[in-house]
């Protein structure tokens, strides 16, 4: 063997156990399948391999090559999951490292279609092209720390009269929205999407609340309405819908809320406002439990993993309102949780509850009762409250709170007293109040407030509730999006 020459005055001697090294790195690399088993690849080989890495299983009478995800390391075994249909790996076939985590790509098409948790867009199935100006995004990211964050002082509406004034919800927060199946949840964030088009406050600096929507173990049919159903009222252009429907693997189900995550931060770490609904994180809790057993780990409580909470807290931690040295963005997090016949003090229910700022009950009961939305107002609260208000805004959801929650408690005690003029005028004004707050349409913020001021000051006193229930319906029809009226509205209306 000659020596190697670098220039005419460097001289280096060979060196013996060379290829050895390289082939002892060459063979960290690589891996072997050993067992396949419900979704589960355990290889040997690739000593270190890392928790949460890319490996690629290469099929060569196929020519295909499969991506999966390393979930556990054992002394002797890798274990991973597969994004694909497991029953075209064989053992025996050959794994490389990828040395990459897991990520997303991100590209201009990305909002205002459906994708998946790995970059492909679900409508062509065509994949986001890894050119120059797209971005690579990795789906687990730590929370920003407590230097990094700001106050919340800004406000998130909903469109829902009773949302924005009893439980406010301030950008950068995390709300909770847990009830029944069939009780309108879903309906609470959808509204909370389409009302982002008619802020006015958004308007006025130009600026775009950039929204996510997770679909985790829907029907792919219902996914496809919602989408049709925003692009039908133009609320498609700042809206992605991140798709992981129940015909997909657990693996696809487990990693979708944390790559609508990954996307909203791409937004918020560049100054913008985000919006991320993760619909509904009890089915990703069931898909991480399917993985878990599978993996035979110990079973907990309901045979969850011991690491439920973790799963649910690194990922709704990362909502945050950033400080104006990091460019001032916020990411909103509105969390769904379904429960079984009321009960909230299951365990995922009781998890998210502890990590959250607020809950947003729905009741069944009050449901059935045809008051939507179904929120109980005696479980319902938003730790944030009126810091997430707007100024002129706070002082009359405080007298309107006040009046409402006095009808709720109180009517039955003064009905009891011997002050029936106040009873009356209690009862009065609290049914024109539910004929607000149980309005199905969206408002905008300026006839919320314009709506409780003639209901404070007694003008729809002097309406029966029929009469008061057109007023408000001609009011929405024409002022819900943009409020700007004249008294002569009132003169107008025929009953």
């Amino acid at each position: 063997m000659q020596n190697l020459i670098l220039n005419d005055n460097i001289m280096l001697k060979p060196d013996l156990n060379l290829k050895k090294r390289l082939l002892k790195l060459f063979d960290n690399q690589y891996g072997v399948v050993v067992q396949v088993y419900d979704e589960i690849v355990h290889c040997i080989g690739m000593p270190n391999v890392k928790i949460g890495e890319i490996i690629i299983v290469q099929d060569h009478i196929a020519k295909r090559a499969y991506k999966g995800l390393v979930i556990n390391i054992s002394w002797n075994t890798v274990s991973c999951i597969f994004f694909t249909d497991t029953r075209t790996i064989l053992p025996g076939m050959r794994t490389r490292r990828s040395s990459w985590p897991v990520s997303i790509n991100l590209n201009s098409q990305t909002v205002g279609n459906i994708v998946d948790c790995l970059g492909y867009q679900l409508r062509n199935t065509v994949k986001v092209n890894n050119d120059s100006k797209n971005a690579t995004i990795r789906l687990e990211r730590p929370a920003p720390g407590i230097t990094l964050r700001a106050p919340i002082f800004q406000p998130l509406h909903t469109g829902s009269i009773l949302v924005d004034s009893l439980f406010p919800i301030g950008r950068g927060q995390r709300e909770l929205i847990l009830g029944d199946r069939q009780t309108g949840k879903t309906s609470i964030a959808i509204n909370a999407i389409r009302t982002q088009k008619y802020d006015n406050l958004l308007k006025f600096f130009n600026k775009n609340l950039y929204c996510f929507y997770v679909a985790i173990g829907q029907k792919k049919s219902n996914i496809t309405k919602l989408f049709y159903f925003l692009k039908k009222t133009d609320s498609l252009f700042y809206t992605s819908i991140v798709a992981a429907s129940a015909s997909e693997p657990a693996s696809l189900q487990f990693l979708a809320p944390y790559a609508g995550c990954a996307l909203a931060e791409y937004f918020r770490d560049r100054g913008h406002d985000t919006l991320v609904i993760y619909d509904d994180l009890s089915k990703q809790a069931v898909a991480y439990r399917q993985i878990s057993l599978l993996l035979k780990r110990p079973p907990g409580r309901e045979a969850y993993p011991g690491d439920i909470f973790y799963l649910h807290a690194r990922l709704l931690e990362r909502a945050a309102k950033m400080s104006q040295t990091f460019k001032g963005g916020s990411l909103t997090a509105l969390p769904i949780v379904e429960t079984l016949v009321g009960d909230i003090s299951s365990y995922i229910p009781t998890n998210v509850i502890s990590i959250t700022d607020g809950q947003i009950f729905l009741d069944s009961v009050v449901f059935n009762k045809h008051y939507k939305p179904a929120v109980n107002i005696e479980l319902s609260v938003s730790r944030v409250g009126s810091k997430a208000q707007l100024r002129f805004y706070r002082k009359i959801s405080k007298k309107f709170k006040d009046a409402l929650l006095k009808y709720y408690l109180q009517a039955d005690q003064i009905n009891l007293s011997d002050n029936k003029g106040e009873a009356d005028n209690v009862v009065i004004l609290g049914q024109r109040l539910y004929i607000i707050i149980t309005h199905k349409n969206l408002m905008c913020i300026e006839l919320q407030f314009f709506l409780m001021y003639l209901a404070l000051s007694g003008y729809l006193n002097n309406y029966t509730l029929d009469q008061c229930n057109k007023i408000i319906k001609k009011l929405n029809l024409k002022y819900g999006e943009n409020f700007d009226i004249n008294i002569n509205f009132f003169k107008n209306i025929k009953f």
